[in-house]
């Protein structure tokens, strides 16, 4: 089986969400796919404020998108749960056929005061009868982990960008000119590099 947890910015419309803004929305997804059996009673717990110092997200702003629960799974997440209080995804009673998949989606947001350069990083486990079968794992940092190698799982990582970028710059490209010639203007936007996508 696969268990993979990835991530969007909802503000910024980027899959995957490399780096975010204070106060942006990320969307997690779980999805826990079989292969050539099924899983039985299973339990995925995310706890979001386990692999973070300091709180990350703002309490109670977690919301599990309803359609995507699974049926008959019983849904004990608390908003204000976890470490931190940054949230708590606890789902149990999962059963997926084999060569099937399901995928548990939440919205949360993140704090208002968070430096640049902050990283928020989560992980999620999967567990049977109380015992951790394994982590999530994030497809897009080292590709797809293998079901037959325990602890090659990736957490889930985004990049805190605080800081605005610098403004742009513009210069003619010639230093005179006569009247009626046809000269250029060139505009650098930002003027320096920046270390995160700009939009808008």
């Amino acid at each position: 089986y696969f268990f993979e947890k990835t991530v969007e910015n909802v503000n910024q419309g980027t899959y995957p969400a490399l780096v975010a803004d204070p106060d942006d929305v990320l969307r997690y997804s779980l999805r826990v796919q079989t292969t050539d059996g099924p899983l039985d009673d299973i339990q995925i717990l995310d706890d979001l404020g386990a692999y973070n110092g300091a709180a990350r997200f703002v309490p109670g702003s977690l919301t599990i998108n309803g359609a995507s629960s699974p049926a008959g799974a019983v849904d004990n997440s608390d908003p204000y749960g976890g470490t931190n209080g940054d949230g708590l995804i606890d789902v149990s009673g999962i059963n997926i056929p084999e060569s099937s998949q399901i995928t548990i989606q939440y919205d949360v947001r993140l704090a208002s005061g968070l430096a640049d350069g902050t990283i928020v990083t989560n992980q999620a486990g999967l567990y049977a009868a109380g015992v951790k079968l394994v982590d999530s794992d994030d497809p897009f940092v080292n590709g797809q982990s293998s079901p037959d190698v325990m602890g090659d799982e990736d957490p889930t990582i985004v990049l805190i960008e605080a800081e605005q970028p610098v403004g742009l710059s513009k210069v003619t490209t010639q230093a005179t000119a006569t009247i009626g010639e046809e000269f250029t203007y060139e505009i650098t936007i930002p003027s320096a590099p920046h270390t995160a996508p700009l939009y808008d």
